[in-house]
Parts: C-alpha cells; sequence; structure tokens
C-alpha cells in the first residue's frame, strides 16, 4: 500500500486527508503529520496505518479536552467524566472502540503534566468564588467539592484556607443583614429561628452561626409585634368568626398566631383586650 495523496484541508488549514491507494483514508492533525513524517509515495502497512488512526483518535480527544478547558477551570473528576462521554459519542457514531480507558487515563496524565489540570488550584478557586460571589458557608462548598468535583479530603482541607473565619463572620453577617430587610413582617421569635435554619441551609458551622445569633436583638421588630399581631387576629377573626365562636374561636385563633410565631404572652393580652369583640360572636 502506498500514501498517493496528502490534501491540506479547506475550512481547517492544520488538518490534512491522507489517501491510500488513491482512496481516502484519514483525516489528520499536522502534528500527526509531523509525527510519523507522512508523504505522498511513502509505502505503508495495516499496522502502521492502525497507529496512524490510534494516534489521530488521541489527538482529537485531547483537543477536545483543550476546547473544555477553555470555557473554564476543571478538576481531573470533570475531565475525565467528560472524556469519556466523548468518547462514548465517538465509539457510537463510529461503531467502534476509538478511545480506551487507557487512553482516557493518559490524556489526563499529558493535562495534568503540562499544568491544565491541579485540583488543589482548582478548588482553591472554586473556594474564593463561592463565598465571594454567592456567600457560601464552608460546610457546603466542602461537600460540593468532594462529591461533585471529586477532590479528596486532604485537598480539601488544604484549599478551606482561603475561608478564613473573618471572612466566614462578614458573609454571615452580610446575609444576616439581608434576611432581617427582607423578612422584616415575621414575628421576631419566628424571623430567629427562620434565620437560623437559613444560615445553617447556608453551609455555616452551628459554633459560628450561635455566635453571631446570640448577638442579635430585635428591638425594632418587637416593637413593630403588636401592630403585626393586631392585623393578623382581625385577619383571622374576619375569616373565621361565622365558623366558630367562644372557646373554640379563641383556642383556634391561639393555634394559629402562634403558628405564625407571636408570643404566647401577647397573644394573650391581645385577646383580653378584645374580650368584647369576641363575645359578639358567641
Amino acid at each position: 500500500m502506498k500514501i498517493t495523496k496528502i490534501a491540506q484541508q479547506q475550512k481547517q488549514a492544520n488538518r490534512y486527508s491522507i489517501f491510500v491507494d488513491d482512496e481516502f483514508f484519514i483525516g489528520v492533525d499536522q502534528e500527526i503529520l509531523i509525527e510519523y513524517a507522512l508523504r505522498k509515495d511513502q509505502e505503508v502497512d495495516q499496522k502502521l496505518l492502525d497507529k496512524i488512526k490510534s494516534a489521530e483518535n488521541d489527538h482529537k480527544l485531547y483537543s477536545a479536552a483543550i476546547n473544555y478547558l477553555s470555557y473554564g477551570m476543571r478538576s481531573i473528576k470533570e475531565m475525565r467524566d467528560y472524556l469519556h462521554k466523548q468518547k462514548d459519542k465517538k465509539e457510537k457514531e463510529e461503531n467502534s472502540t476509538a478511545s480506551s480507558e487507557e487512553v482516557i487515563e493518559n490524556t489526563l496524565d499529558r493535562l495534568i503534566r503540562q499544568g491544565y489540570l491541579n485540583d488543589l488550584e482548582y478548588a482553591k478557586s472554586y473556594v474564593r468564588t463561592n463565598y465571594t460571589l454567592k456567600s457560601k458557608g464552608p460546610n457546603i462548598i466542602q461537600n460540593e467539592l468532594k462529591v461533585k468535583k471529586g477532590i479528596n479530603e486532604m485537598t480539601i482541607l488544604d484549599a478551606m484556607d482561603e475561608y478564613p473565619e473573618e471572612e466566614q463572620s462578614e458573609n454571615i453577617q452580610a446575609l444576616i443583614e439581608k434576611f432581617i430587610r427582607t423578612k422584616k413582617s415575621l414575628p421576631p421569635k419566628m424571623m430567629r429561628s427562620k434565620l437560623y435554619t437559613h444560615l445553617l441551609t447556608k453551609g455555616f458551622d452551628k459554633d459560628l452561626v450561635n455566635q453571631h445569633m446570640s448577638e442579635l436583638t430585635f428591638d425594632d421588630a418587637e416593637d413593630d409585634q403588636e401592630d403585626m399581631l393586631e392585623k393578623e387576629a382581625d385577619k383571622y377573626l374576619r375569616k373565621h368568626q361565622r365558623r366558630f365562636s367562644g372557646y373554640d374561636l379563641k383556642q383556634k385563633m391561639i393555634q394559629s398566631l402562634l403558628g405564625k410565631g407571636f408570643d404566647y404572652e401577647m397573644i394573650k393580652n391581645w385577646l383580653e383586650d378584645n374580650e368584647a369583640e369576641l363575645e359578639k360572636n358567641e
């Protein structure tokens, strides 16, 4: 067998079409052309042709990896998963086993050697991005790095140095201020409870959350609680006074207002102050 023609492709100047015995054999990257010193009229055997095809498949996988990295940093796990998808896609299209597990691991090793993949640097960047832009707590960040990104625990611990307690406290304080600002209609008791849950859900440690919660006062909210209670009680009374009366009405109103986070003593005082209104419904 002989290479009868090597033609530069029109749409991709770095790629060449190889013809063997006047029939198209394969398109290869310029690197493959140089690596195997391919030239017109060169005698070839099936073993060499198989090597050329394998090298081209490897190069395509590597090029796909570089393209994937162009959109952002990746962990080794993310890259491995991506290459497996590319491998499966190619095998389905060509009904072959073009890229073996060994090829994928070799591609990963090459990317690591070249500095394109570095789990520690990736994890550090991930930590910085998620605490500065998304105000996530350390627990969530660590879990995401482990479960979603496949980073080992020692690397995660090293990366978490990027998120000192001072920065965590600043994020907690900002979240507290935003929560109180947007949930100011909540009664103080319920606000405190929901705020505590919100901070834990964001991934902050209980000890640090408790420290900030112990420093909180809800003076403004407490001043407004009587007005809020008045509105909620009136609303409940208008809605249910035809269905319930007397003791049943009082008990159901107490349950409803407690469920909304109002203080029991304040509810009791309101009922005493509005006894005459309630008696109308008996």
